[in-house]
């Protein structure tokens, strides 16, 4: 049920106090009904934004992504399957310095072809950037790991196989800044 269907079942009944505290009750149980209704309403929404009652791999990972990025993915998703799911973890969001990046990992989509965005333990991870309004494709590769993070910097890691680099974000794109082979 959403708001504004709680809203409609709610406010009759709230009315009803209203009426029943003017013949009734004095000011103080009225605020007390009111505020007991409110709270409810409240704990109600609050119960469905937690994160105890999120799914955990569902199909509103994907949807909720902005448009831009789901017209961008479309592809990989259709060739995946008709059963598509992503955990929560598929699409992290990180804003810095007056730039909003979500980066899209690709290893926690479940599907029934995951072939289209895995491969040799090798799975897509794309970073979007959003620009006037709009989402753009700034990185894309396939890797064992991506992590973006920041600390006044954005900068992404790449794990492929034992091969590592880093690439710092300067604002248009990501530069590489270092490179390694585990051995």
């Amino acid at each position: 049920m959403n708001q504004r269907e709680e809203w409609d079942v709610i406010k009759p009944q709230l009315e009803e106090v209203f009426r029943q505290g003017a013949r009734t009750m004095g000011f103080l149980q009225i605020t007390l009904g009111a505020t007991l209704i409110a709270s409810t309403m409240t704990l109600s929404a609050y119960a469905r934004g937690s994160f105890a009652s999120e799914e955990p791999s569902s199909i509103r990972h994907i949807e909720a992504l902005p448009i831009t990025i789901q017209r961008s993915i479309r592809h990989y998703v259709w060739r995946c399957g008709n059963a598509v799911k992503a955990t929560h973890y598929f699409a992290v969001s990180i804003s810095t310095d007056g730039d909003e990046l979500i980066s899209l990992h690709f290893e926690n989509i479940s599907c029934d072809d995951r072939r289209s965005v895995c491969d040799s333990g090798e799975c897509l991870h794309q970073v979007y950037l959003k620009s006037r309004g709009r989402y753009i494709l700034v990185f894309s590769a396939y890797a064992t790991e991506v992590t973006i993070r920041s600390r006044g910097i954005v900068i992404l890691e790449v794990i492929r196989n034992q091969f590592r680099a880093d690439f710092k974000w300067n604002g248009v794109r990501f530069m590489p800044v270092s490179a390694s082979i585990d051995r």
